[in-house]
């Protein structure tokens, strides 16, 4: 009998709802807008400025003004069939963008999730820059990821390709192999390349210290983060190396935005023709 004064006041804010559907559109594109928003803001507390850090904000304004100014635009499509026809257009955006977004990140979720190759002769650590000469928490994960592979390897070198970027005082490979060996892991082991800026030169250029070290490129095997596997799994095949990726940790606060920007490229990579 208690319960029935929480289940009355349930059905009249559920009657509410259904009776003011417009309403709850805009509540939800006001609530919605701001969430996207603020996770950018506060994701650029944690990371550097990129792509998909400020992708939710882009996504998010619309939104925002769209709830914010509701009743307006309303009227405006009932005596503008442009304006109709522009915010149908937007909304179908939205909706292809959502669609093509779910179908590429279950791609990624699904390579980030494969068994790595035994016995590879070398580990590649793909750079995830570094702040003046730290590192971040995102490429201590790969460090990481690569020690522990190198222990139930023994035999394996650790290839760190990172060069200089802004806002790096030193290359990225620099700041990870100090940190390689404050962990234990012998000088020998360690090879730097301090060249690479991109995903591409990170296989070409340690593809040649393979070449030099061993006479050609053996199998191989890289770390990378989770999202990432899927697409530096086809650039390393395009670079000719034959190798299977480690995907290490992302944290979850930071992986929304990760997707983000690994599905737009991915979908570059798509439409140029080539990973």
């Amino acid at each position: 009998m208690k319960n029935r004064p929480i289940l009355s006041g349930s059905k009249r804010v559920l009657s509410a709802v259904f009776k003011h559907p417009a309403a709850v559109k805009r509540f939800l594109l006001i609530v919605f807008g701001s969430l996207f928003i603020l996770d950018t803001f506060f994701v650029l507390t944690l990371s550097n400025v990129n792509l998909g850090v400020i992708l939710p904000a882009l996504l998010g304004l619309p939104m925002l003004a769209g709830g914010i100014f509701f009743p307006s635009i309303k009227r405006l499509m009932q005596r503008k069939r442009l304006v109709k026809a522009l915010v149908r257009l937007l909304l179908l955006g939205y909706a292809a963008f959502m669609l093509s977004f779910l179908i590429t990140s279950a791609i990624i979720f699904k390579s980030a999730h494969t068994t790595p190759q035994s016995g590879a002769k070398a580990v590649i650590v793909l750079g995830a820059g570094i702040h003046k000469d730290q590192l971040t928490r995102m490429l201590r994960k790969r460090l990481d990821a690569a020690i522990e592979y190198q222990k139930e390897n023994p035999g394996a070198i650790i290839i760190v390709s990172g060069g200089q970027g802004s806002g790096e005082t030193i290359p990225e490979a620099e700041a990870m192999a100090a940190y390689l060996l404050s962990q234990g892991i012998a000088p020998e082991t360690i090879k730097k390349e301090e060249a690479a800026a991109s995903t591409q030169e990170n296989f070409r250029f340690s593809k040649s210290i393979m070449e030099n070290l061993f006479g050609d490129a053996p199998l191989c095997v890289f770390v990378t983060s989770d999202f990432h596997v899927f697409r530096a799994t086809k650039v390393a095949k395009a670079e000719g190396l034959t190798a299977s990726g480690i995907a290490a940790h992302t944290e979850w606060y930071v992986l929304p935005n990760c997707y983000l920007r690994e599905c737009l490229a991915i979908w570059g990579y798509t439409v140029l023709g080539r990973f």
